[in-house]
């Protein structure tokens, strides 16, 4: 039998005896932080045992009242690496 990858969500997993509970509020967490940081609501999730579900509204509203600055601030809060890559390619230093 091939080796087959698995991810478990949340709750225990049958084979190694773990408990994954604690990803709820983890995803939870993500969820509202992906949310604000992208200008969109979510109105609903479910973490299920092997893959999460999510109902969400992008508020166009919200995101046009946001500054380039803003924008900008947003993605380096998101993908903070990528602004220490571009400074090391400008020349400078970490």
């Amino acid at each position: 039998m091939p080796f087959r990858e698995r991810f478990v969500a949340r709750g225990l997993d049958t084979v190694s005896g773990k408990t994954f509970e604690h990803r709820r509020t983890w995803i939870q967490n993500r969820l509202q932080e992906l949310a604000a940081s992208f200008g969109i609501d979510c109105l609903s999730f479910a973490v299920m045992v092997n893959h999460v579900h999510v109902i969400l509204r992008n508020r166009p509203d919200v995101v046009a009242l946001w500054s380039d600055e803003e924008v900008a601030k947003r993605w380096w809060q998101l993908f903070p690496l990528r602004k220490i890559n571009v400074r090391v390619l400008l020349g400078g230093t970490l």
